[in-house]
């Protein structure tokens, strides 16, 4: 097969994995947090304050669905505890605006974790997630090497808007940083990307592979 039919083939499977992803959730009251979720993560990495909308839009919905399941939940219930002593030790700490800024480290993530474990179920779900971040990593890839190579910088007056300003030639200069606010932050998503898109690779060869 030769380039041209490997791409082919790679664009028909994603359109096929995110229409079947989008279509069906197993648990019909969660389709629409679902859709919500699917729709901020594509859309985070470029315009994150519209991703992160996305994201909470399904958070909430999820928990609204599901909101005994999440409370009765072992795991939950020790994010909870865990979440307060952190709250006690920040009112106590000598730098309270400082310590409570530091919260926004743990805590949202606790909650994250806490309403997203009830909205993602099966490893289909996963594999879906997977796809939509490898395929949201482009833009930002092409951003970036035109930041690098052509020397592209972003609109100031936009940053509020889009969340990110290219910085002509990286951050620091020399290094991609692309819409991320330096370089080492881009190489720790990319990492992530590379690691999934392995993934995907090695699963759907496998499949050709036991499908023959």
């Amino acid at each position: 097969m030769n380039i041209k039919n490997r791409l082919k083939s790679a664009v028909k499977l994603t359109g096929e994995n995110l229409k079947s992803g989008i279509q069906k959730h197993p648990d019909r009251s969660l389709q629409i947090p679902w859709n919500f979720a699917q729709v901020g993560v594509v859309i985070f990495p470029v315009i994150p304050i519209l991703g992160a909308l996305g994201i909470f839009l399904g958070l909430i919905g999820t928990y609204k669905q599901k909101t005994s399941e999440i409370l009765r939940c072992p795991v939950n219930r020790g994010f909870a505890i865990l979440s307060v002593l952190l709250i006690i030790t920040a009112v106590f700490a000598n730098n309270r605006i400082e310590a409570f800024l530091g919260l926004g480290n743990f805590l949202p993530f606790f909650i994250f974790f806490a309403t997203f474990n009830r909205l993602i179920q099966t490893p289909t779900q996963l594999r879906q997630l997977s796809w939509i971040i490898v395929i949201s990593s482009i833009p930002v890839i092409f951003l970036g090497l035109g930041q690098q190579f052509l020397g592209w910088s972003g609109i100031v007056q936009l940053q509020p808007v889009f969340g990110w300003v290219l910085e002509p030639k990286g951050n620091p200069p020399g290094r991609m940083a692309s819409v991320f606010m330096y370089a080492n932050i881009l190489a720790c998503y990319l990492t992530i990307v590379f690691i999934l898109a392995l993934g995907l690779w090695i699963e759907g060869r496998r499949m050709k592979e036991e499908g023959r």
